[in-house]
């Protein structure tokens, strides 16, 4: 779960426990600059203990004069798994104006990129786990992150598409998963996991810093 506001008016939902049929994956809606400012000054005025940000845990997040601000006990909230769901702040159209929004209607969000994450704690690397032709997807892709864990990846969304429908006719062997993004896995017994693959957008946060607050991690 989790609500993202940004100051040119989009709010963008998931809700990856599926307790919205509206939330489809992530979905996006914009708010006019009144709309934004109405959202952001119902959490100023519900939240007179921000901190500054500390960590990425499940919370709201606001930033203030150019500062990013937490509330970690906002009252408004309730816990689910790791994910704080904020009614509230997902489901604004309970209590906004209609003169508050530009374009109230849920439509997909379409990143620009999207995160490949390869959980491989075996250390055997694409080329071994994974049908030839994703492996060259990725092996053609320079990695932004590597560990004993895994690799990470960010890839345009065309290349994301490219990658997921080459795992979804990889055959039975890799299981498909639908959360927050797709998830393959691998087991080649029922005991071991051989590998995860994680296909996740990039929200626009990540590589835009004016936004304004959040419901769950950045």
């Amino acid at each position: 779960m989790g609500t993202w506001v940004y100051a040119d008016g989009r709010i963008i939902n998931v809700d990856n426990n599926g307790t919205d049929d509206r939330f489809q994956g992530y979905v996006v809606r914009r708010l006019t600059p009144s709309g934004v400012e109405a959202m952001r000054s119902h959490l100023l005025e519900a939240s007179p203990r921000l901190t500054p940000l500390s960590d990425n845990g499940g919370r709201l997040i606001v930033r203030v004069d150019g500062r990013l601000m937490e509330d970690r006990n906002y009252t408004g909230c309730w816990s689910a798994g790791q994910s704080r769901y904020c009614p509230e702040f997902s489901h604004p159209e309970d209590w906004l104006p209609a003169s508050a929004w530009e374009d109230p209607t849920f439509r997909p969000f379409v990143p620009h990129s999207y995160g490949i994450g390869l959980m491989d704690l075996r250390r055997s690397g694409p080329a071994e786990l994974l049908p030839t032709e994703a492996a060259d997807i990725l092996l053609a892709t320079p990695a932004i992150e590597s560990d004993r864990e895994g690799t990470s990846w960010v890839v345009p969304t065309s290349v994301a598409r490219e990658l997921a429908d080459v795992m979804d006719r990889a055959g039975s062997d890799y299981v498909r998963e639908e959360s927050q993004g797709l998830v393959y896995t691998l087991r080649s017994d029922p005991g071991t996991l051989d590998f995860q693959l994680s296909v996740g957008p990039v929200l626009p946060h990540t590589y835009d810093p004016d936004y304004c607050w959040t419901s769950n991690p950045c």
